[in-house]
């Protein structure tokens, strides 16, 4: 790979990491308002923080060597792929069951 194509390919993969980090972190203001809609709590909502990390932690255990075996780009685009599912779930959710789905799925894309 010539020194222009991996600059490239850097910024590329750093472009999608920083994407999905953020994309973590872009339901945060919304709790209060899915709080008062669904008349859940603050414990629920600390559950459904606490469900992204149950995601990463079952990314690191059964996909950890993933892109050691199947490649570093296919392991990339299954990352980006469950980030913006997770996007369009936060987008449509309409009660606990797709907020947890969605921080669950959130949690398995960063973990990758």
């Amino acid at each position: 790979m010539s020194r222009p194509e991996r600059s490239w390919a850097y910024a590329a993969i750093s472009f999608l990491f920083v994407s999905v980090m953020l994309a973590t972190t872009e339901p945060t203001p919304l709790y209060a308002f899915w709080e008062r809609s669904y008349g859940f709590g603050a414990i629920v909502t600390t559950l459904v923080f606490a469900t992204y990390a149950v995601g990463v932690i079952a990314a690191l255990l059964f996909a950890g060597r993933d892109s050691d075996v199947d490649g570093r780009r296919p392991v990339l685009i299954a990352c980006a792929g469950l980030s913006a599912l997770s996007s369009v779930l936060f987008l449509l959710a309409n009660g606990l069951p797709v907020l947890f789905a969605a921080r669950l799925i959130s949690g398995f894309s960063a973990g990758l």
